[in-house]
């Protein structure tokens, strides 16, 4: 859909020939604004001072006929492998790199591609006065509707400077969004607050150099008539070694179940009797997913959504990782949230759990537990609460991946008012998908329930830890 609406833009410029003309590296010259002594000096005097981290936007970056940058657009356009790229990170289509491409095909991102290892490398290792590797990483990208990239820092290997060069219509306005977010730090080397905004205007090129500090981001793209957030980008390389800053992960507390509940006060008739227990057994066992609809008491639904619109939300972060607004049940331990925690933690769920996975769990040493934690498997379920039914186009979804597989194993949309169980292997991972701007003024209230220690009930001579972990979140 996305390339869909380039191509139509490409055609609406008259790009209909057939012709491929060869563009040479040296059809790209730098602006020589760019090239004089005082620019040189203020790129070295920025490279030790500027703030957050070092980073340029340099404007009408190309000196040559727009013609020239068009025929490079209307390659990229015209190349019919873009591959669609999602994950907990990022969401946009990307081609390959280009020094992959048929250069008889796409003479004109050939002769790009050449600029940027030859003229364009030499320029920044001059300015810069730092000695790049041969090695010049380059791809196309596209953000359409909804894409977007959360914040990162690029530092991987040996990148030293990240690049994008820009091929977005003009005038792109900041309601178009896309902006690249600059980011402050704290004294972690965290990303915090945003420093500066900068628009992707045409022929202006975005440089920084790549460190433990260089957290930065791309808003989502919005509106369905914008044209998508064309560029080309990489990475240049030194032999700078890269040295990481290792950050503890961010983990949930494990709680060991324990206590009664009253389960009939939350959920509805229709999951808790014996016959739906069974059939959601089997389906369990076939599938290893399960979605159940009205899962709730109309009185307890009603309960926890008025609990949740005027509860105590609280911003957890940092905004690169699990950057979400956090139920804080410390202070409501009498509230309808908290005693519902209170019954999914309890012998009683544990109880149901078994049930409806056809699986046991077991209480072992927290030496097991820690070993099991790292090679078991879980059941994840996910209650949602909500006033209306949630856009499916406004992100969301639990998606669930898999270690070293591209696509996505499993989407799980929010579902006002159900509960969805997830079998999950240990090599096997979870992430929200990103809300974006589809999404109505009435949020979607989250609980999250994940099970360790899961395996199946016949096998009983096999010992595995129990540990329940719950949290609330709100989309």
């Amino acid at each position: 859909m996305a390339k869909a609406r380039v191509k139509k833009n490409a055609a609406s410029r008259g790009a209909g020939t057939t012709k491929r003309p060869r563009l040479e590296s040296s059809s790209f010259v730098i602006n020589p604004i760019y090239k004089d002594t005082k620019f040189m000096e203020n790129f070295r005097s920025d490279l030790k001072e500027k703030l957050p981290f070092p980073h340029w936007q340099l404007s009408n970056f190309l000196e040559v006929d727009p013609s020239v940058v068009e025929r490079v657009e209307k390659e990229l356009i015209e190349y019919p492998s873009w591959h669609r790229k999602e994950n907990d990170l990022y969401s946009l289509l990307q081609t390959p790199d280009l020094q992959t491409l048929d250069a008889s095909k796409y003479p004109a991102i050939t002769g790009f591609r050449q600029f940027l290892y030859n003229e364009m490398r030499e320029w920044l290792a001059t300015v810069s006065g730092i000695e790049l590797l041969p090695q010049v990483d380059s791809t196309g990208s596209c953000y359409a509707t909804t894409d977007c990239l959360l914040p990162h820092s690029d530092q991987v290997e040996n990148r030293r400077f990240a690049f994008v060069y820009y091929f977005t219509e003009e005038p792109w306005e900041e309601s178009f969004g896309g902006q690249t977010n600059i980011y402050n730090t704290n004294e972690n080397d965290e990303p915090t607050t945003v420093f500066t905004s900068l628009v992707p205007h045409r022929n202006s090129l975005l440089l920084f150099e790549v460190s433990e500090k260089s957290w930065h981001s791309v808003a989502e793209v919005v509106g369905e008539d914008n044209c998508p957030r064309l560029s080309i980008n990489g990475w240049f390389h030194t032999n700078r070694p890269i040295q990481p800053h290792i950050r503890p992960p961010l983990l949930r507390p494990q709680i060991t179940p324990h206590g009664e509940a009253d389960l009939s006060s939350f959920f509805s008739a229709q999951v808790l009797n014996e016959s739906s227990e069974k059939s959601m057994g089997e389906v369990f066992k076939s599938s290893s997913e399960l979605l159940i609809k009205d899962a709730f008491q109309k009185a307890f639904n009603d309960e926890i959504l008025l609990a949740m619109d005027s509860g105590n939300w609280i911003e957890r972060g940092p905004v690169n990782k699990r950057w979400m607004a956090e139920y804080n049940i410390d202070g409501v331990s009498d509230g309808c949230v908290a005693k519902f925690v209170r019954a999914l933690r309890s012998e009683t769920m544990m109880t149901f759990v078994k049930k409806v996975t056809g699986s046991e769990y077991e209480v072992l040493g927290d030496e097991d537990a820690e070993q099991y934690m790292k090679d078991g498997s879980s059941a994840d379920f996910w209650f949602y609460f909500g006033k209306s039914n949630w856009n499916e186009d406004a992100g969301g979804e639990v998606v669930y991946i898999k270690k070293d597989v591209e696509e996505p194993i499993l989407r799980c949309p929010p579902t006002v008012g159900a509960m969805a169980i997830v079998r999950r292997d240990k090599d096997v991972f979870p992430f929200l998908k990103y809300v974006n701007h589809y999404a109505k003024p009435d949020p979607i209230y989250v609980i999250a329930l994940s099970v360790y220690g899961l395996i199946s009930s016949k096998n009983d001579d096999v010992e595995v830890s129990t540990n329940a972990e719950s949290s609330q979140e709100k989309a």
